[in-house]
């Protein structure tokens, strides 16, 4: 089964930048290891274009809980892009 929802056609920086955003919030001891995740996609795209793609696609997920009419989960989406905002680039 395939859930095309939300596919498009985009910049390869946007799956690489929400995979790295999924492994900031949700599993954050594996922040080190993202490097690995830029070495095996054999670039490490610029951090001000990754962390656009990463609050982009926030920006998506609050406006889609917002016509949901969804109260909780659209506060859930402006406290992560809060978050998102605050993230810096890794050393």
């Amino acid at each position: 089964m395939l859930d095309w929802e939300w596919a498009h056609l985009g910049h390869p920086v946007e799956d690489l930048a929400w995979a790295e955003w999924i492994v900031r919030i949700h599993h954050p001891a594996a922040v080190p290891a993202l490097v690995g995740l830029f070495t095996g996609y054999g670039d490490r795209p610029v951090w001000t274009d990754r962390q656009t793609a990463m609050l982009a696609n926030c920006h998506r997920l609050l406006e889609f809980c917002r016509r949901w009419d969804d109260p909780a989960a659209a506060q859930m989406w402006s406290d992560r892009i809060k978050i998102t905002q605050s993230f810096r680039e890794l050393d």
